[in-house]
């Protein structure tokens, strides 16, 4: 019977609560425990993807980020923190919308800005975005592809700046969106019609027509023009480009050998040295030299 009693009185005692009552952790307490949590669930994956093999690792590209990105663990929020991002009025007007926007991966491109863009009308250009420090000093930056959205689209969108750009120090960004660059032809396009001699008519003047065109930023800026030729077009084209003064700063390769027939249309991918920055092109002149224009210059040379 004493031990019957002894035993009940211990259990009693470690039933009952202790002297000492146990706080309730702080919010920022939560933050941290949840935090070095999903911190230390991504060292695990990085931990995994090295013991199963370099084949796994290499998959994965740039390491345990794009993993784990979808696998909504909630971990994306730590990893991928979101940033402030303020949209220029003018982008406003034209139809975009910033729905996301977090940081990314550091790949060999850059430090990667990720946007989720909505479009209410078609909107054609690049990105550009401003990284400000807290003291509202411009730090870097970063332009996008060549963007071309019809209205009632969205976009998921990658921006890389410079690696040597400390991502921690950047407050907000500012976005703004650079639309197309001009292009004017030039060269025989632009020429006054000729009279063909031995022919009492007027030689059909050349008619061609500049559609879209497209920019990568590169290194090397890389340029895609749509030429439409309303009249039959036989010689070679060449894409120089422009500072804001009309002065020359670049050319493209030429494109020679070119045949076509009238009402035909073809699309010329142009590459410049890569020296060139897209930032210090203002625009772009197309020009033109027709066939028999590159004969007379030859014939002039020989006499």
């Amino acid at each position: 019977m004493r031990h019957l009693i002894i035993g009940a009185v211990l259990a009693l005692v470690w039933a009952s609560p202790s002297g000492c009552k146990e706080e309730e952790p702080t919010e920022k307490q939560k933050g941290k425990d949840e935090a070095a949590q999903k911190l230390d669930y991504a060292e695990g994956a990085a931990s995994a993807l090295n013991d199963r093999g370099k084949g796994v690792g290499q998959a994965t590209g740039q390491g345990v980020g794009n993993l784990i990105r979808g696998i909504g663990t909630g971990i994306t929020d730590v990893v991928y923190p979101p940033v402030t991002v303020f949209l220029a009025k003018e982008a406003q007007d034209a139809g975009v919308a910033v729905n996301r926007a977090t940081e990314g991966s550091s790949t060999d491109e850059g430090n990667e800005i990720r946007l989720l863009l909505a479009f209410s009308q078609l909107v054609k250009g690049r990105v550009l975005l401003h990284a400000y420090d807290a003291n509202n000093l411009e730090q870097g930056r970063a332009t996008s592809q060549f963007v071309n959205q019809p209205a009632g689209s969205v976009l998921d969108l990658s921006i890389y700046f410079n690696r040597n750009l400390r991502m921690s120090g950047i407050h907000h960004y500012n976005m703004e969106m650079i639309p197309p660059k001009a292009v004017v032809l030039s060269g025989d396009a632009q020429s006054p019609p000729e009279v063909v001699k031995g022919k009492d008519k007027d030689k059909e003047p050349l008619d061609l027509r500049l559609g879209q065109l497209e920019e990568e930023a590169g290194p090397p800026v890389r340029v895609s023009l749509y030429v439409i030729f309303n009249t039959a077009f036989e010689g070679e084209v060449q894409l120089r480009a422009l500072d804001a003064s009309r002065t020359e700063i670049g050319r493209s390769q030429k494109i020679g050998e070119i045949a076509e027939e009238a009402d035909s249309s073809r699309t010329f991918e142009f590459a410049f040295h890569e020296t060139l920055s897209v930032g210090s092109v203002d625009s772009y002149e197309l020009f033109v030299r027709s066939g028999d224009g590159a004969k007379s210059k030859k014939k002039q040379k020989k006499n």
